[in-house]
């Protein structure tokens, strides 16, 4: 499955992704992050490229290299968390780096996060 998704992301021009922290019952801190895209045929994709257990070096840059997306990414969806927002500075900042598609990185707020 892996690599199917791989092979997936290598065609696309641009991908949003959404993070979302979590800590578990046992109080284990987690990162989902989902990425979203139109294929060839414009249909919307959605895969999950990661869960992490928070624990060590978990970078945007460790993440999108692994995936291939690098360069690639032109919005985020989170949460409204502080934390959140440094995520995507720090984001923004690893683009400035590298070749990117895009200048800036909209950061989009969840909506059910926003109403709740």
């Amino acid at each position: 499955m892996v690599r199917l998704i791989r092979e997936e992301l290598l065609v696309v021009q641009a991908v949003a992704i959404t993070l979302d922290c979590w800590t578990s019952i046992q109080k284990y801190p987690y990162l989902g992050v989902t990425c979203h895209f139109f294929n060839r045929s414009l249909e919307l994709c959605n895969r999950t490229l990661t869960i992490y257990h928070l624990l060590g070096n978990h970078t945007y840059e460790n993440i999108s290299k692994e995936w291939n997306i690098l360069g690639k990414i032109m919005s985020i969806t989170t949460d409204n968390a502080k934390n959140m927002s440094n995520i995507t500075k720090n984001i923004q900042d690893q683009l400035k780096k590298h070749q990117s598609r895009f200048r800036k990185i909209h950061q989009l707020g969840c909506t059910a996060h926003v109403l709740n």
